[in-house]
């Protein structure tokens, strides 16, 4: 039996790209519509711990978790760019 993940940025750790993006348009989708059934996002929240009737609020704080992830990962590859810039372009 697996344990079940503690924190939002353990749920998203092993996540496709795509997945993570399909969980940031279902997050967007909801933040739009007001409402949003069944869908991954809800699942994966609901799935964490101490949830409960707060499945809303877990679902913004897994889709917030993804929009990390990108961010890290852009000021990532920016920082690198910046690192190999020659001196002048600095």
């Amino acid at each position: 039996m697996t344990q079940p993940k503690r924190t939002t940025e353990e749920a998203i750790e092993n996540l496709s790209t795509a997945q993570k993006m399909q969980l940031i348009e279902q997050a967007e989708q909801f933040e739009r519509d007001g409402v949003i059934g069944e869908c991954e996002l809800r699942t994966m929240a609901k799935a964490l711990p101490g949830c409960g009737p707060h499945e809303v609020m877990f679902m913004v704080l897994l889709a917030n978790e993804c929009y990390r992830y990108f961010a890290n990962k852009w000021f990532t590859e920016l920082n690198y760019r910046n690192a190999m810039a020659p001196a002048e372009e600095k």
